[in-house]
């Protein structure tokens, strides 16, 4: 009888053990699929450097600091406007999907939630003293930079795509002095169609 007993007890503890790593196995493949699941809905929703304007598609390329449509000037050394290519670019790609040729302008704006984010809005540069240039062409002076500028303005035919470069800098042809100056400059480069309507896919 006792031995009987131990035998009932031994397969209890053996049922046990098998039971808790059943568990545990199941916790386990539970756990490793939620995190799979999160992570890739957040790379999904993250995959924020295309967007749709219009009837276009604008890609952006990531930068550094994971920023792609944004220019960021902080206490700049100046330069030679022959020195401009050096530059690390903001570069986008418009594309056209449909089946006409659209109108789009690209502009530099102010990014007013960056300014106040920094606290800068009364460091910002005086932009007569910024150049900006697309592509290789030749560097242009920002002319009464209010809250944009206007800085390209083409047509793209249906299924064609375009890319640009656009780079934007103190420089040393406009201010000459050696002292920097302290201070700010922090917009987005921005693409506008008629009737557009922004959105993150």
């Amino acid at each position: 009888m006792e031995k009987k007993n131990k035998s009932v007890i031994h397969k209890m503890k053996v049922r046990e053990v098998e039971l808790i790593i059943f568990f545990v196995i199941l916790i386990t493949a539970i756990v490793i699929g939620i995190t799979y699941y999160i992570f890739a809905s957040f790379n999904k929703n993250t995959n924020y450097n295309t967007y749709t304007v219009g009837d276009l598609k604008v890609t952006y390329n990531k930068n550094d600091n994971g920023i792609e449509d944004t220019i960021n000037l902080v206490n700049e050394t100046p330069i030679k406007d022959n020195k401009s290519s050096d530059i690390k670019p903001i570069k986008l790609i418009i594309e056209n999907p449909s089946n006409k040729k659209i109108n789009y302008t690209i502009y530099v704006e102010k990014d007013n939630n960056l300014i106040e984010t920094d606290n800068c809005s009364d460091k910002q540069y005086n932009t007569k003293y910024l150049k900006y240039k697309i592509n290789n062409k030749q560097p242009h002076t920002f002319k009464k930079f209010k809250s944009n500028y206007l800085v390209y303005k083409g047509s793209i035919d249906s299924n064609k795509k375009e890319e640009y470069s656009i780079r934007v800098w103190v420089s040393k042809n406009l201010y000459n002095k050696k002292n920097k100056l302290n201070k700010h400059f922090h917009a987005k480069v921005v693409v506008h169609t008629k009737n557009e309507k922004k959105n993150i896919p």
